[in-house]
């Protein structure tokens, strides 16, 4: 680990994040492996740092070995406290969701709005 951090995580780090980070056995320089090559990503009013194969791809094309950190998600606030960490290689879960007044395109240009989980005709 680099001198500050530690001193850094610690006034970022919620109780929370640092009894999972310990429990899951993730250190601080992995965190900050994270924060500093990870991809970010704004979900459901939280922001998510991920390294997924790509992350792990770019890096080995300069150098760095990011293997021991695939999968590893840091969520933050949007305030940057850090309020877990956790693992998993999918990361399906960072992709958008589709709200309840979503809309499609039909080939023809008419468009379909789902509501009440029924289709209908959009206006």
């Amino acid at each position: 680990m680099r001198r500050g951090e530690g001193d850094f995580l610690s006034s970022v780090l919620t109780k929370h994040a640092f009894t999972r980070m310990h429990s899951r056995r993730v250190s601080t320089s992995a965190v900050m492996t994270v924060l500093g090559f990870g991809r970010e990503v704004h979900v459901r009013g939280a922001v998510i740092y991920a390294i997924g194969r790509n992350e792990v791809e770019i890096a080995k094309n300069s150098g760095v070995d990011l293997r021991e950190q695939e999968g590893l998600h840091v969520v933050c606030s949007r305030e940057g406290a850090i309020l877990t960490v956790y693992r998993n290689r999918t990361l399906a879960d960072l992709r958008p969701r589709r709200g309840k007044n979503y809309r499609r395109l039909l080939p023809k240009g008419r468009s379909v709005g789902i509501q009440n989980n029924m289709l209908s005709p959009a206006a």
